[in-house]
């Protein structure tokens, strides 16, 4: 095996590729609805008020539901970088 150093760019992939691995398994945690309203808020950037309207769920519903489930996502992967 030739000996050397990885190049930074090799690195962050696979960082970023771990990150994106432990975040999917995070979310795969989430029950239907707090992973919905993480999709239709954070990833498609939806309103408040179209992700409400969709889900058929009130402003409050859906701002509590994104509490809760950002609160589990860093809660998840604060405590896998701590392990890491």
């Amino acid at each position: 095996m030739p000996e050397g150093h990885v190049a930074p760019v090799v690195s962050t992939a696979l960082e970023n590729a771990d990150l994106r691995d432990l975040i999917v398994q995070a979310m795969a945690e989430l029950s239907v609805e707090h992973r919905a309203v993480v999709q239709l808020r954070l990833v498609d950037e939806m309103s408040l008020e179209e992700t409400a309207k969709l889900l058929r769920c009130k402003p409050g519903t859906v701002n509590s539901r994104l509490h809760y489930a950002c609160e589990h996502l860093r809660r998840k992967l604060s405590r896998t970088k701590s392990d890491g």
